[in-house]
């Protein structure tokens, strides 16, 4: 399995689109989920182009203005589909995965800026997780949060203390899993690098680990956006050494 987040910072755009259709044909994931497409409307057309073939069901959110909208995109052979929510500042889709028919469900995640907002949505995306209990849940995206001061630099205070506190809370009472980043320190910088901060994640429930134990996200490449694409697989690859991590489930087996 293969999943792509990114926040492509506007989709309207021939380049941008372009810019997605190009990651999709070089990475072939079978989920692909975008942040802020700045978009009121998708139409299926728009998103055939970008995935490269029509075997595919999408699932979207329009934007405030010219602000927020979030795209998801999956191939349609390996996901099935069974229901879709929205709410402020993410989409969900829950459905079966594959031949065995896993039920899983996906959380497209676009973070307001403002620090009770925020609040409100933890407490929203917590509710979201305790709908589905037995699901292998993965929530994603640009959480515009950090867990701890070294995944930032030379970001100004408006990511305060309590913020950071607030967003560690919620995914660790959520028992969520946050495996170490691949690849890369910080997935958005200024253009001139003199700010960086690692706000986009993939944060995955002990059942998806324990589902997909080679699960790893990686920071791809910078494409047009000032943010990083990440991607979330469950294949071995020889990319460098692999971080050990250890689910809170483990520890309590016998043996």
């Amino acid at each position: 399995m293969k999943i792509i987040s990114y926040n492509v910072r506007g989709l309207g755009g021939v380049a941008k689109k372009k810019d997605v259709s190009q990651l999709i044909k070089k990475i072939n994931p079978d989920v692909m989920c975008v942040q802020e497409t700045k978009l009121q409307k998708l139409e299926r057309s728009q998103c055939e182009v970008m995935w490269g073939s029509n075997d595919f069901g999408f699932s979207s959110k329009e934007s405030e203005g010219r602000s927020g909208g979030m795209l998801m995109i999956w191939n349609s052979r390996k996901f099935k589909m069974q229901s879709e929510s929205r709410g402020d500042h993410y989409l969900c889709v829950q459905g079966l995965w594959g031949q065995e028919e896993i039920p899983i469900a996906i959380v497209n995640v676009y973070a307001p800026c403002e620090a009770a907002k925020k609040r409100v949505l933890w407490e929203k995306l917590s509710d979201l997780l305790a709908t589905r209990p037995g699901f292998r849940w993965c929530v994603l995206g640009d959480f515009n949060s950090i867990r701890m001061e070294v995944e930032r630099k030379g970001v100004g205070d408006f990511m305060r203390r309590e913020e950071m506190i607030e967003f560690d809370s919620f995914i660790t009472d959520s028992e969520l899993v946050d495996l170490p980043l691949i690849g890369r320190k910080f997935t958005w910088s200024r253009i001139d690098g003199s700010s960086m901060s690692r706000i986009d994640r993939f944060l995955l429930s002990e059942e998806w680990c324990m589902q997909w134990p080679n699960s790893s996200q990686w920071c791809l490449e910078k494409g047009l956006s000032d943010h990083c694409p990440i991607l979330l697989q469950d294949e071995v690859k020889n990319w460098g050494p692999r971080p050990f991590r250890m689910l809170n489930c483990w520890s309590e087996m016998e043996g």
